[in-house]
């Protein structure tokens, strides 16, 4: 797992080499949507570009919301991942869950968003992956387009409920095994994704192996 570091007297963050998982620091992490053409990648952190493009303002955001909760690493998936090498990016998928679950804090990042009433319409909520990230970490902090803090899962849950219909009982962090599988499949509600063979991965955490290959052969089988 790579990271973006927060270092003194420097002027923006340091992607890290990967860190073995056993000596991984606290880290906050990323949650939102792709601008597709304009994120800032990997290989944008290893040469020094991307500056320009507005997905450093995610960067930018993370750099200054990271200290205030007391950490000095934070991860962001376009960037701390290296899509150009295929097993690197494989193994990341399958890790996702794992990776928001072990996160101290989430920062659920809405660039549509300007304030609280127009949270329930952001397209964030129809994205597949960010199921996961809403449901897998035990803390995510929702802030606005301008990084103006909205309030967290704990203090939205009854709007969050509302939007998802997801119970309560989950959002609080009840673990999966006591909702069944039928009820856990309905929490995706209208969420979509890029690729479809995404959306078995983005289930993976949340139904297991068995159950996320299962729904994605039933989806492919109904087209």
């Amino acid at each position: 797992m790579r990271l973006l570091e927060i270092q003194d007297y420097a002027t923006e963050p340091v992607l890290t080499e990967d860190i073995p998982d056993h000596e991984v620091p606290f880290y906050a992490i990323l949650s939102h949507t792709w601008d597709h053409g304009h994120e800032v990648t990997h290989d944008d952190m290893v040469w020094g570009t991307g500056r320009d493009k507005t997905g450093w303002r995610k960067i930018e955001f993370c750099s200054g919301q990271t200290p205030r909760d007391g950490l000095q690493h934070f991860w962001i998936d376009t960037c701390c991942i290296d899509k150009s090498n295929h097993a690197e990016d494989h193994a990341a998928i399958r890790s996702m869950f794992a990776w928001y679950q072990n996160a101290r804090v989430c920062y659920a990042y809405l660039t549509d968003v300007t304030s609280i009433k127009d949270l329930p319409w952001s397209k964030w909520w129809t994205r597949g992956w960010t199921l996961q990230e809403l449901l897998a970490p035990q803390v995510v902090k929702f802030f606005n387009c301008d990084g103006r803090y909205l309030g967290d899962k704990s203090s939205l849950e009854g709007l969050i409920h509302k939007r998802t219909r997801i119970p309560l009982e989950a959002l609080r962090g009840l673990p999966f095994k006591y909702f069944s599988v039928q009820e856990r499949l309905s929490w995706i509600g209208d969420r979509v994704t890029t690729y479809p063979e995404d959306m078995e991965n983005c289930l993976t955490g949340i139904l297991g192996d068995d159950y996320a290959r299962r729904y994605e052969a039933g989806r492919r089988q109904a087209i």
